[in-house]
């Protein structure tokens, strides 16, 4: 079941994000970018859980940054560039 505070969504993103900095030897560039994605993905819904109170249940970045954006939240562009890391997610 999905958590349904925007601080332990944070705390997710978090986690996601410590293990794409990660410098495993061995690890594959792709597992790395796919932590990266979810640290994303749990971030923006984290914010929209807290300004809206709600999130749809997607992995599409784009998606997420333009429901921030339907609820007047300004996004800044280093974080529409990171939807690029949506097919890290969608394709196997």
């Amino acid at each position: 079941m999905p958590p349904d505070s925007p601080g332990e969504w944070l705390n997710r993103a978090r986690s996601d994000l410590a293990i794409a900095r990660t410098s495993i030897p061995g690890a594959y560039l792709e597992d790395l970018c796919y932590h990266a994605q979810q640290a994303v993905e749990k971030a923006l819904k984290a914010l929209l859980l807290q300004r809206v109170g709600r999130f749809p249940y997607v992995h599409d970045l784009a998606a997420l940054v333009s429901r921030l954006e339907e609820a007047n939240v300004l996004v800044p562009d280093h974080v529409r560039d990171a939807v690029a890391l949506t097919k890290y997610a969608v394709e196997g």
